[in-house]
């Protein structure tokens, strides 16, 4: 247990990857441990996302109780999977004494404890599907070896309750009687183990998880099998030879036999049974049970089209049956001992050493890309670690990369909008969120993100529709509700966004947005009581949330009678990285007339980089206002950028670049703004004014730009 363990103490510092992003951080089923016995009747509980369902009860279970003991906390959930090493490593090693000669057995035990191969399963959090897995499934073995087949058929029934892939204890356990004498053989002993795989497969068609599985048209079954077989080479260079591990690899489907990859893995299998030929009417001999467990291990995904081709962590109940082939030579005085010693030593640094990869998402992906540079899914994820990290011009480079290799995924597109819209490029993030909703059939994050997008710029119906759309897809979408309910108070249905709010701290207890928007909700009534006591616990689920944090000082203050343009610029101070606040306050600005003001509080959170829909439009008006022409022009020019389909912006635009004397361009945004909205009454009277040749005087100017 030390010597599994030990490789991977490194690893306590990881984070989430990939897909525990659906799975683990935003599938708020985890959050409450009063969901635990929905996990065993609903398999759509396995993600926040109904297309990624799975069933794996047990497996959830743990993960329910990982959050429940240290939230998300990434270090905890990290242990918990090492520990599952060391004790899957520790049933290896027990099965393998009932196998093997004791040195034989402690050396092919630990060669599968320090296998680097093992990496992916033990970093990757959602891949504790394998480690637990396997885990059960070994002393399931254990048990059935020591004749106690009742309570080894109950932890191989806990095994297909982590994941489906334990059906492969069957044919490994059937090589392990081959492997005894005929008389004594015991085949009756895996009649409690063909039961529950006949409940298993019984339970997952009527849940439907099965039928879903099987029918999802992922690939033709021929391409399946040539490609598989192919992967058969791959998975048997990665074991011997672990070299070049990654997150992704650069892997292709085969469409025929004659490929020479697939010849040669259809050429090794017929080796093995022309080879052990003999053996097989008697008994299979130590070298033909490993290379046979070895290929058996691997029959769920060489059977069934799963999305991606190749994963390392599919090699982790294989690698035991490739550590007993390891050990016949053991068994030979030719070999010395510290062979067995010193591959392991190289193979534990190995796994170290691979750790480090895994620390965080941006160096995972950086050695993604290297190794399958074609790889669409390893660029848009290397992009994601970019975006995080705030190296928004590689990312989105990266973005486009993988976009490229598949124009059609969706999670590119919805990714790339977001960092459009965090750079201002309002247009064209709606454009990356439209696409990615049409990609992609299940997923309600793009439609989400267009209805909150819709709803900052002022677009309620384009915001209702949009987000009722998400909620077609997805109704348990606690984005999509909770939007939608920021739209109906905006509506002024104050019960009804009541009700999605309370809606959202059902589905999922520790979200702070809820509660500070019902924090808002009681604070529109007049209710400061209720609105503080929201605001307060939005802080205790969240202490780094600003939003709560600012609306709860605003409150304080108008409590102690604070005018409301000095609470506003002692909330800034205290969070100057909130545009919004800087919006509110130049607004307050502007209404008092103060605009000199107005431009100072606004023109600084433009030049911190700081964005938020309407920003650079009040600083437009509000530097025109001021007499800064120049300024006003430019952020009338942004101000139609973000937003093209508004006429307003294209008036205020027409109207700073007449008070600039800019003629042409006064007439260009003119024209757009009736493009976009003919009977606009100041476009027309704009556009008589300039094509008479009548210069728009200032106040002309700010009546059509309002």
């Amino acid at each position: 247990m030390a010597v599994a363990a030990g490789p991977y103490l490194n690893s306590l510092n990881g984070g989430f990857h990939y897909d525990d992003e659906h799975a683990l951080v935003r599938n708020t089923h985890l959050r409450q441990l009063s969901a635990v016995p929905s996990f065993f009747v609903d398999s759509s509980t396995f993600s926040s996302e109904p297309d990624m369902a799975m069933y794996r009860p047990l497996l959830q279970t743990t993960f329910a109780l990982n959050h429940a003991l240290g939230g998300y906390d990434s270090w905890s959930w990290h242990l918990v999977n090492v520990l599952l090493h060391a004790l899957a490593a520790t049933g290896t090693f027990a099965l393998f004494r009932r196998l093997l000669p004791s040195a034989p057995a402690l050396a092919a035990g630990l060669l599968f404890a320090v296998h680097p191969v093992h990496s992916q399963a033990v970093n990757y959090l959602s891949s504790r599907s394998e480690t637990m897995c396997m885990a059960l499934v070994m002393w399931a073995l254990v048990l059935l070896q020591a004749r106690h087949g009742i309570w080894s058929a109950v932890i191989y029934a806990g095994a297909l309750l982590t994941k489906s892939a334990a059906v492969a204890l069957l044919p490994v356990a059937a090589l392990i009687q081959w492997r005894l004498p005929a008389h004594q053989r015991d085949w009756k002993s895996l009649l409690p183990h063909g039961l529950v795989s006949v409940l298993y497969v019984s339970l997952i068609s009527i849940e439907g998880f099965l039928p879903r599985s099987l029918f999802q048209g992922v690939r033709p079954f021929d391409v399946q099998i040539w490609t598989q077989l192919k992967a058969l080479i791959y998975y048997l260079q990665m074991t011997v030879l672990p070299r070049g591990l990654s997150v992704e690899h650069d892997f292709k489907n085969s469409n025929a036999l004659w490929d020479p990859p697939v010849t040669l893995a259809a050429a090794m299998l017929l080796s093995v049974v022309w080879l052990h030929r003999e053996a097989l009417r008697s008994r299979v001999s130590l070298a033909g049970l490993g290379a046979l467990w070895f290929v058996a291990a691997l029959g769920v995904p060489l059977l069934v089209p799963l999305n991606v081709l190749v994963n390392e962590h599919r090699l982790y109940l294989p690698v035991a049956g490739f550590a007993v082939a390891a050990a016949v030579p053991m068994m030979s005085r030719l070999v010395p001992r510290s062979v067995p010693v010193l591959l392991c030593v190289v193979f534990a640094a190995t796994s170290v050493a691979q750790n480090r990869l895994w620390q965080n998402d941006l160096s995972l992906w950086t050695a993604a890309v290297k190794r399958a540079p074609n790889s669409s899914r390893a660029w848009s994820n290397l992009a994601l670690a970019l975006h995080a990290e705030g190296e928004l011009d590689s990312a989105n480079v990266a973005y486009h990369r993988a976009l490229t290799l598949n124009p059609e995924q969706a999670r590119a597109w919805n990714n790339l909008g977001l960092l459009l819209e965090e750079s201002g490029r309002l247009e064209e993030a709606r454009s990356a969120y439209s696409q990615a909703a049409g990609y992609s059939t299940n997923f309600s994050g793009p439609l989400a993100n267009l209805g909150r997008l819709a709803l900052a710029t002022g677009n309620t119906d384009g915001a209702d529709t949009a987000l009722a759309a998400a909620l077609l897809r997805n109704g348990r979408d606690v984005d999509a509700i909770l939007h939608q309910g920021r739209l109906l108070q905006m509506r002024g249905h104050s019960d009804s966004a009541r009700a999605n709010f309370v809606r959202v701290l059902d589905l999922d207890p520790m979200s702070a947005a809820a509660a500070n928007n019902l924090g808002m909700l009681a604070a529109e009534r007049g209710d400061r009581a209720t609105a503080q006591r929201w605001l307060r616990r939005a802080l205790v689920l969240d202490p780094d949330n600003e939003e709560a944090g600012a609306n709860l000082m605003l409150l304080e203050f108008e409590a102690e009678g604070i005018e409301r343009r000095d609470a506003y610029h002692q909330v800034l101070t205290r969070f100057p990285g909130r545009a919004e606040l800087s919006l509110a306050l130049g607004n307050l600005h502007a209404k008092a007339g103060a605009w000199e003001a107005a431009v100072e509080v606004l023109r600084t959170a433009v030049e911190r980089g700081a964005f938020v829909p309407g920003l650079q439009a009040a600083l437009g008006a509000a530097s025109q206002k001021a007499g800064l022409l120049d300024q006003a022009l430019i952020s009338c020019r942004l101000a139609a950028r973000e937003t093209p389909e508004s006429a307003l912006a294209w008036n205020a635009l027409a109207a700073a670049a007449a008070a600039a004397g800019r003629a042409h361009e006064a007439r260009q945004a003119t024209l757009q703004a009736l493009k976009l909205d003919p009977r606009n009454a100041h476009a027309r009277a704009n556009l008589k004014r300039l094509d008479g040749h009548q210069p728009s005087p200032v106040s002309d100017s700010r009546k059509a730009g309002k």
